[in-house]
């Protein structure tokens, strides 16, 4: 099922452990392909990116993304934006939501393929970066 392979295996979101070093996480939470529902401590998957203003704007889910989902969106923009700021406050840049879920839509897919294209071009920091 596409639904539990992506959620284990394909980065739902980025946790900036620090201004150079991030983990790439899965839907639940954890570093991708880590099934356990155990504590993880992230700084042990770290692995050395800088996340460009640039980089994080390209891969972030944007507003704009919601179009089919304008009628929730209306009604709870201020806490959707507030939630999104508030996460991205803790380090937290997500590449898809619920509503702009990659198993969705074949447009969400696309999206979200784009994303990673971004991040795969992301150069990894040596050790004279860190």
């Amino acid at each position: 099922m596409i639904d539990g392979f992506y959620r284990i295996y394909y980065p739902y979101c980025i946790k900036m452990i620090s201004e150079r070093k991030i983990v790439v996480l899965n839907r639940n939470y954890k570093p991708l392909g880590y099934t356990s529902r155990l504590y993880v401590d992230y700084n042990d998957y770290a692995v050395p990116i800088k996340m460009t203003k640039t980089l994080i704007e390209k891969i972030s889910v944007h507003f704009q993304e919601y179009k089919e989902c304008l009628p929730i969106l209306t009604k709870r923009r201020d806490r959707l934006l507030k939630s999104h700021n508030d996460y991205l406050a803790r380090g937290f840049v997500f590449l898809y939501d619920d509503c702009t879920n990659p198993a969705k839509s074949k447009k969400h897919m696309d999206v979200y393929l784009k994303k990673l294209g971004f991040l795969a071009l992301a150069k990894p920091l040596t050790k004279s970066h860190l």
